[in-house]
């Protein structure tokens, strides 16, 4: 049996279906086959909170886990909201209330509140704390043991993944500077090759200059273009354009 619980602490109503399928994408083929649950959504938003306060307060009510449901349920409906630092006095006396007292829930729950709460309210969170609670300070300090520690994890993580960007940058650049490098060779190579056919194109030019001076002079000595076709070895079209383009 399958029965799927939501608890839900926003501000707003709670407006889900009641429908688990509803939550999945499921490809339409095969939608028939798939179970659907009805769930139980607890709305903290709209829960009555005299229903908690109601709660029988003896010692037995208190065991088993009702004490720490009521804390639970208490701080995260009041977590977000101004009103939880009129609620904090009772979640420390149901803590209170429960046999041999369970003081690691209360930091749990305590730690929980204080990490969620509107920072505007942490001078009067902790006052309370120390107030209503005989050990207060000592949470305190172990809280802030706790944040310390978190923030310690965090910039150790934040350190990797800024070693690891860094690292990713050199990587980058590396391939970049090879992809630069590789590119300058081949425009060196283009610019070498265009120097070569700039060079082959000034040589042809003088030879074709030096080929018209010659057939120049063999028109000039009376010569017919078939003898000329003979002794260049030049084709009769490549002769007309050469006598074409000469000036005399």
């Amino acid at each position: 049996m399958v029965i799927p619980i939501i608890v839900y602490n926003g501000n707003t109503p709670c407006n889900f279906a009641n429908s688990v399928k509803k939550l999945f994408e499921i490809f339409k083929e095969i939608k028939r086959y798939v179970e659907d649950f009805r769930k139980c959504i607890l709305d903290l938003s709209v829960f009555n909170p005299e229903l908690i306060k109601d709660s029988p307060p003896s010692a037995a009510d208190y065991c088993g886990g009702h004490g720490k449901l009521i804390m639970m349920l208490l701080a995260l409906k009041y977590s977000r909201s101004p009103d939880v630092l009129n609620v904090l006095p009772q979640i420390i006396r149901i803590s209170e209330k429960i046999p041999n007292g369970d003081c690691d829930y209360l930091k749990v729950v305590l730690l929980y509140l204080a990490s969620v709460i509107n920072k505007g309210f942490i001078d009067q969170f902790w006052k309370i704390v120390a107030k209503e609670h005989s050990g207060g300070e000592v949470y305190m300090e172990t809280i802030a043991d706790a944040f310390r520690e978190e923030e310690r994890l965090k910039r150790e993580k934040a350190e990797r993944e800024v070693a690891e960007l860094r690292k990713e940058i050199k990587q980058k650049e590396a391939m970049i500077e090879r992809k630069d490098t590789k590119l300058e060779e081949e425009h060196s190579k283009l610019e070498q090759k265009d120097t070569e056919l700039a060079l082959k194109k000034a040589e042809l030019e003088k030879k074709n200059e030096y080929l018209y001076r010659i057939i120049k002079g063999m028109l000039k000595k009376g010569m017919d273009q078939k003898t000329i076709e003979e002794i260049t070895g030049l084709g009769s079209a490549e002769i007309k354009q050469i006598i074409n383009s000469l000036s005399f």
